[in-house]
């Protein structure tokens, strides 16, 4: 092939790079029933080019510069690879997605960055570049999970591969560039030595740790033990990467302290890890159901097998919910007026509810997205068409705009009804509040002790609870801009003086292409509240 990436011994610079891009994405465009070699030969290439850029950059510019116009252009080539006709053409674009974000990622400099660039606001450059880094990867991800017949579990997503980027050293390692150019999640598997990350519990401090290996538990289930000891080694890689930003000199809350590089992809990820599961556990099920019959086995043999396989439904929201579907890529609004509604009045409904001028936010909770548009006095209004809203709304602003509760929560039901129809309410969906929120103090620390301690196995399960908003429910936490962690009955203050407590989390049901889209997002749905500070659990 005649592509070469350029070297540092060369006239190395960021245009350089763009141009290799482009003309890499040419020769993909190129390609005609290509074999293995030729498609590791490309890989070979775009993992060269990434990681001399990024020593590149460490080397010889400031790294708050980050230069994601630069990154950007590594979009093109990649996403050029799912036209390739090649099986596992899904399998190798996620995985150059994931080791982009984790090159990207060992260039930031997050005691540098951050101060540099808050005065000219390139800290939403940051979030819309991972917004779109995002999108890259989840549409490889939906169309291998379309493609396995929701059977795939993306374990490999996990397994923690990376490009270590060693100072002052612009070459890729022989052995990680092997494992870069695997061409199927077997041959990874042959080639690395890593596997995600793995925990081990201990009955006591004395005890010799074991290997866990059951499902990731989940509080949905109840599944917690506060009598184990947990530790673990091992990563699982770039997919849960985050750009820590520290802005709590603006803002007295913690959300928007950390940008993800794939927040909806890991959350895709996991989400169809339930569904897997599911559909895997009927079938074991079903078929040694069909083997103890032709057995004859007695009932009782058979009840006490069961019990050795492990079975659980996913969340009740997501039972039915096409994933693929759901998860649509993040729109771009361009904040100008779209050709329809040029000529028409900056005042007028038509013109503030255009899509290029509208704020779309995902909900993570009900994997959709909220639409805002502006209002009357040009405040952000939250859009009751809900995901079937297309812009342009007729007539006066009450015909579109979500009123305060109950209207609004008459509004996430029926966004909830939309994945399963069946839904009569958000308990049913697993998105309500808990059946008993106020327990006594010896009650409440034991379910406060559950949830909080989050660390090592519970991980996933804290922040699955935390998005969906805790003890009181989705709407509770979006009405009140905070997830209840805790709630006694106890007339006394000992849960307020016990410094264990936090009666308060932020809210973490947004997502938004900056940061300062999800502010104003929880802002203006915290004014849906009738009655703000005069309920009873605005106080908790």
């Amino acid at each position: 092939m005649s592509f070469r990436p350029p070297t540092m011994s060369e006239d190395f610079s960021v245009d350089l790079v763009v141009k290799y891009n482009r003309d890499l994405t040419d020769q993909i465009n190129n390609l005609i029933e290509p074999g293995d070699e030729q498609i590791k030969q490309i890989l070979a290439n775009i993992c060269h080019n990434m990681v001399r850029f990024a020593g590149y950059q460490g080397l010889n510019n400031p790294l708050e510069t980050m230069k994601l116009g630069v990154w950007s252009s590594f979009f093109t080539p990649i996403k050029t690879l799912m036209n390739v006709p090649h099986p596992q053409r899904n399998f190798v674009t996620a995985r150059m997605v994931l080791y982009l974000g984790s090159l990207i990622h060992q260039t930031f400099d997050d005691q540098v960055y951050p101060h540099k660039n808050k005065a000219k606001g390139e800290d939403n450059a940051l979030s819309n570049f991972c917004i779109n880094l995002d999108d890259a990867l989840l549409k490889p991800l939906k169309n291998i999970w379309k493609d396995s017949k929701n059977s795939e579990d993306f374990k490999w997503a996990f397994a923690g591969d990376d490009i270590v980027l060693e100072p002052c050293h612009t070459v890729i390692s022989a052995h990680e560039l092997e494992v870069a150019l695997a061409l199927s999640p077997s041959e990874r598997s042959r080639l690395s030595e890593k596997h995600g990350e793995r925990f081990y519990y201990q009955e006591d401090a004395m005890a010799e740790p074991k290997l866990f290996k059951d499902p990731m538990p989940r509080w949905d289930c109840g599944q917690y033990n506060a009598d184990l000891l947990w530790t673990s080694d091992g990563s699982d890689g770039p997919i849960r990467l985050e750009f820590w930003y520290d802005k709590s000199e603006d803002h007295d809350t913690v959300w928007d302290k950390h940008i993800p590089l794939f927040r909806r992809s890991k959350q895709f990820c996991l989400d169809a890890r339930q569904i897997c599961e599911d559909e895997l556990g009927k079938q074991v099920r079903i078929q040694l159901n069909e083997i103890m019959k032709q057995h004859k086995v007695p009932r009782e043999v058979h009840y006490q097998i069961l019990r050795y396989l492990p079975y659980r439904e996913p969340l009740p929201y997501i039972q039915k919910l096409d994933l693929a579907a759901a998860y649509g890529p993040f729109p771009c609004p361009k904040g100008l007026r779209c050709a329809s509604c040029r000529d028409l009045s900056g005042w007028s409904s038509l013109s503030r509810t255009c899509p290029s001028r509208s704020m779309w936010i995902w909900n993570l909770p009900l994997r959709c997205f909220n639409v805002f548009h502006y209002d009357q006095y040009w405040g952000w209004a939250l859009c009751a068409y809900g995901t079937e809203c297309k812009g342009h709304h007729h007539g006066h602003d009450s015909k579109w705009i979500v009123g305060k509760d109950p209207e609004f929560t008459l509004y996430i039901e029926k966004e909830a009804l939309k994945a399963n129809d069946e839904f009569v309410s958000l308990d049913q969906a697993g998105l309500g509040p808990a059946q008993k929120i106020r327990l006594d103090h010896k009650d409440n620390m034991a379910r406060y002790d559950q949830f909080i301690n989050h660390g090592v196995v519970y991980r996933d399960t804290y922040d699955d609870w935390v998005m969906t908003g805790g003890l009181g429910g989705l709407i509770d936490s979006m009405l009140h801009g905070r997830v209840l962690a805790n709630a006694s009955t106890d007339t006394d203050t000992r849960d307020r003086r016990d410094r264990r407590i936090r009666p308060k989390l932020p809210v973490k049901w947004a997502l938004g292409r900056r940061l300062r889209d999800q502010e104003d997002a929880y802002r203006e749905i915290q004014n849906l509240h009738d009655w703000p500070g005069c309920c009873e659990w605005c106080h908790l």
